[in-house]
């Protein structure tokens, strides 16, 4: 007998209807998380373009009231604030930066005020003297508002119906009393929040209001130093004549998302509604560029500045060696921030354990990023000098005044001479039998001067009454153009004497010469001095002082060069040697006949070995006239090898 097998093929329809069920849960499990995933994207997008119009509206609020009263027509007492409200903010400034076409408001224009008047320019007292019919200036009256429709005041007519949030206010900016455009919308308003709280304003005014010397919030009361919920309550705009004294203007924007989010409780919400609007606040105290800066309110600063920075000191290339060259960046706060930079005081100190800070000069700010200072003997007394190494930091000073803490260190840093080679004074003398009151300077040439193949051009000639002290110590009296000369005699007289001062009889001077390259000088030469000036006779030079060879350490030998003016024909007699020591002022101790000689000595004789003697020596004329030397010391102590 034959069976019949049973297929085995399909489903049956039990697993069929359990496919279907597990297909189903897979799909709502699905579409629930894609839900939940656009509900949080959504929500992120919302909470991100509600900081990006909080943001928007607070940084275009701060790049502009940061330039209020920028070119005011102060000549016609055009005002830096027109009205400072609590959601309304009016001032002048020059926002366009002078762009043609772009004026002050003109008589026919006007402005809505925040207690429902009108503002025409010119009509406060002191405003636009004369018959002007605008403010002479590029100065456009800006106002920032939430008065949508005009009317004075910030209420329910005024908020913005375009968004699904109730509570939106726009921020509106206007020109000379056009609007021009909405700058963020979706901003909160006055209105109370659902637990009764009062928003801050977006516009809170500090200054100087009760004239007592601090800094003051406007409309608080009992100055703890902010709006408490009843000050808030009754706040009203700063009066007329209290404009003038905001300092500072402190913006606060709080925005809110457009539609609600369910699920979420934002602040401020109570048990029985919540608040589902995504919200940001931001907040940012601005002072305005152009408000009081040298006025009576300088007591009237926010925080200490910010330090400058990038400090650097560097040797002045190709000068005389006594001039180090700083730069430095300004304090952030003289471009932005507080903007109140007065000045940068500049500190130095020498390298050693035991160097203190000084106070070496001041930078006045000129609105830029960056600064020099040359740190510089030649134009200032206590300048660095070629042998010591320097330190340097910079700080910046506010209106208050406030000190910043000090830049970064700069240093150590030497002041190395590496301008043209000096030139050599070799003699200075009054100029023999001479008609005008003349002293001559001998002086031989630079290294560098054209005549080695050099790039010296001139040479200057400096003089004083004193010893020491270098070029910066002394006048300049002479110049002259190089000419390839080995030695330049240089007449110190009248004509020559480029301060107007020639040499005047019975005076001692020192004279020092220097080189200059283009417009580098060289070191200073040595000096050569003191010259007496007589008027009449020139003096001799003493050459030497020197100890006599060969014996017991009891004599000098004094060794002069003739007067010049045996030379012109004038009557030179005879000289007269004077010495002083310890015990004795000048004696004389020797005359010796003029003959003429290119060279005279004296030897000193029966002296104390170890004795400091000083010798002067007076040229005599026929008429008895006596013109003394220059001064020389010298100690008999030392026998050397000496030939007079």
């Amino acid at each position: 007998m034959k069976r019949l097998s049973r297929q085995t093929d399909g489903f049956t329809l039990v697993e069929m209807m359990i496919a279907v069920f597990v297909g189903a849960l897979l799909i709502m499990i699905s579409y629930n998380v894609l839900t939940t995933q656009k509900k949080v994207a959504d929500s992120q997008n919302q909470y991100i373009n509600t900081q990006q119009n909080a943001r928007i509206a607070l940084e275009t609020l701060e790049k502009e009231l940061r330039l209020a009263g920028l070119n005011i027509d102060d000549f016609n007492s055009q005002p830096v604030f027109i009205d400072a409200a609590p959601y309304q903010v009016i001032f002048n400034a020059d926002i366009s930066g002078g762009v043609s076409g772009v004026m002050g408001m003109t008589i026919d224009q006007e402005v809505p005020l925040s207690d429902g008047t009108m503002y025409h320019p010119g009509m406060n007292a002191g405003e636009n003297i004369g018959t002007l019919e605008r403010y002479n200036n590029n100065a456009e009256t800006v106002r920032y508002t939430f008065d949508r429709d005009d009317n004075g005041s910030v209420g329910n007519s005024d908020k913005y119906t375009e968004s699904a949030n109730p509570d939106d206010y726009a921020l509106y900016r206007e020109e000379n009393g056009d609007r021009k455009d909405i700058v963020a919308h979706g901003i909160r308003g006055k209105e109370n929040y659902p637990d009764g709280q009062i928003p801050q304003p977006m516009f809170k005014y500090y200054g100087d209001f009760d004239s007592d010397g601090a800094l003051e919030l406007w409309g608080d009361s009992n100055a703890d130093g902010q709006l408490s919920q009843s000050e808030i309550a009754t706040l009203n705009a700063v009066s007329v004549n209290m404009l003038s004294k905001i300092i500072e203007v402190e913006i606060t924007v709080e925005a809110e998302s457009p539609v609600m989010e369910a699920g979420f409780a934002g602040p401020h919400s109570t048990s029985g509604f919540k608040r589902m609007y995504r919200s940001v606040t931001m907040t940012s105290k601005v002072r305005p560029r152009n408000i009081a800066t040298g006025s009576a309110n300088l007591h009237a600063c926010g925080d200490p500045p910010a330090a400058p920075t990038s400090l650097s000191a560097a040797d002045k290339p190709y000068d005389k060696g006594f001039s180090i060259t700083l730069s430095f960046n300004g304090s952030y706060d003289e471009l932005f921030g507080e903007e109140d930079i007065k000045n940068y005081t500049v500190y130095r100190k020498e390298s050693g354990p035991d160097a203190k800070w000084e106070c070496i000069g001041s930078v006045l700010p000129e609105l830029q990023s960056s600064y020099v200072f040359d740190d510089d003997k030649h134009t200032m007394v206590g300048g660095p000098t070629p042998d010591k190494s320097y330190y340097y930091v910079v700080s910046a000073w506010d209106c208050r005044p406030q000190e910043s803490g000090p830049s970064n260190t700069a240093g150590p840093v030497q002041a190395v001479p590496n301008g043209p080679s000096a030139p050599t004074v070799v003699n200075a003398f009054d100029t023999p039998c001479d008609m005008i009151d003349e002293i001559t300077v001998s002086i031989h040439k630079s290294p560098d001067d054209q005549a080695s193949g050099g790039s010296v051009s001139r040479y200057e000639v400096y003089r004083g009454e004193d010893a020491g002290g270098g070029t910066w110590s002394k006048m300049l009296v002479g110049t002259f153009n190089a000419d390839a000369s080995e030695y330049y005699d240089w007449r110190d007289n009248e004509t020559g004497n480029v301060a107007g001062l020639p040499p005047e009889a019975g005076n001692y001077y020192y004279y020092i010469a220097v080189a200059v390259d283009d417009t580098i000088p060289s070191l200073d030469s040595n000096e050569f001095g003191g010259v007496y000036y007589s008027g009449t006779i020139s003096a001799c030079q003493i050459k030497g002082v020197d100890d006599y060879p060969d014996d017991d350490g009891h004599a000098l030998v004094v060794r002069w060069d003739k007067s010049p003016s045996e030379d012109c024909g004038s009557d030179i007699t005879h000289y007269i040697v004077k010495r002083k020591d310890l015990l004795n002022d000048f004696l004389e101790i020797a005359t010796v006949t003029a003959d003429h000689q290119l060279g005279y000595s004296y030897i000193d004789e029966e002296l104390e070995r170890g004795w400091e003697y000083t010798y002067c020596v007076y040229t005599v004329s026929i008429e008895a006239e006596q013109i003394p030397s220059n001064l020389m010391s010298g100690i008999p102590f030392a026998n050397t090898e000496f030939e007079p």
